[in-house]
């Protein structure tokens, strides 16, 4: 790898350097998930907060869409 830094520079300036090495353990949070069961009312709440979201200003365009294709 020096020797081809040598004849292309343009290696040279994606070096990395390491400023401070990481202590520790590597690949912490590589262990699986704990299991959180959500409630049903959790998950309905979720749905409806999700079809509200995407739901409510579709349905303003549409209700509209007079007004914005004249604009």
């Amino acid at each position: 790898m020096a020797r081809l830094l040598e004849f292309c520079p343009c290696f040279q300036r994606h070096r990395v350097v390491v400023l401070k090495p990481h202590l520790g353990r590597r690949l912490t949070h590589s262990g699986s998930r704990r299991q959180q069961i959500t409630s049903p009312m959790k998950q309905a709440i979720g749905v409806v907060v999700l079809f509200t979201v995407f739901l409510t200003p579709a349905a303003y365009v549409l209700g509209n869409l007079e007004a914005f294709k004249k604009g």
